[in-house]
């Protein structure tokens, strides 16, 4: 049996049980914070704040700026039309922005699982983590960083930058466009010496290979080592 919990025009602070729930928020700048149990939790049209906690629940934040955490299990969550700020937490998570404000959008999973992160037509900020993470761009001048596993990043139509650092596993990109997308090194987030020019390409079946110090860092599908 679910539980729904309903809110108010006003901002309101909504808790569930340990059981399965649905709470909307409804108008207002809200909390709405799930217990156990696999949850579904609407944020409204305010500037929520939502927490789904331990289960698999569906987090949908829909108008405002939100901010919204999954906490422990297998989530799915959709952000909204404004700029959300999204957290997966540990679990497979399924991650999706849909902002389509100018303020830009941060979808981030650090808690490992492999995950699915997709931004929107607006610009954001996509970080994958531990796990095998597939990540969509889509439109929009995204900064995206796999992490570490062996991830899939498919890049949209905007200026996209890619984040590139040592570590377990390496990234697979595609739609890679040589007019609008490069890369970013970020030496100091993993504590190794990392740039440009000790950077190797070389050419393989599939595209380019990127290596530093040593790592596979990324393949690049479709595109030649001399292009790069």
């Amino acid at each position: 049996m679910t539980n729904i919990i309903n809110g108010t025009p006003g901002n309101d602070l909504l808790e569930g049980t340990p059981g399965d729930d649905q709470i909307n928020g409804n108008g207002g700048d809200d909390t709405l914070l799930g217990l156990a149990g696999n949850d579904q939790i609407n944020g409204g049209s305010g500037n929520d704040s939502i927490e789904g906690n331990d289960g698999d629940d569906q987090l949908n934040g829909n108008g405002g700026n939100d901010l919204i955490f999954g906490g422990p299990g297998n989530d799915q969550i959709n952000g909204g039309s404004q700029a959300d700020f999204i957290i997966g937490g540990a679990g497979d998570d399924v991650i999706n922005g849909n902002g389509s404000n100018d303020g830009g959008e941060i979808l981030v999973d650090f808690d490992g699982g492999n995950d699915t992160l997709t931004g929107s037509s607006d610009r954001e900020l996509i970080a994958g983590g531990d796990g095998d993470d597939i990540i969509f761009g889509n439109g929009g001048d995204d900064r995206i960083f796999g992490g570490e596993g062996l991830d899939q990043v498919f890049l949209g139509t905007g200026a996209a930058e890619v984040i590139l650092t040592t570590g377990e596993g390496y990234d697979t990109i595609y739609n890679f466009d040589l007019s609008q997308a490069k890369f970013v090194l970020l030496p100091f987030f993993v504590g190794q010496d990392l740039d440009f020019g000790s950077l190797e390409f070389s050419d393989t079946n599939q595209g380019t290979e990127i290596i530093g110090n040593g790592d596979l860092l990324a393949v690049v599908v479709g595109v030649q080592a001399s292009q790069i």
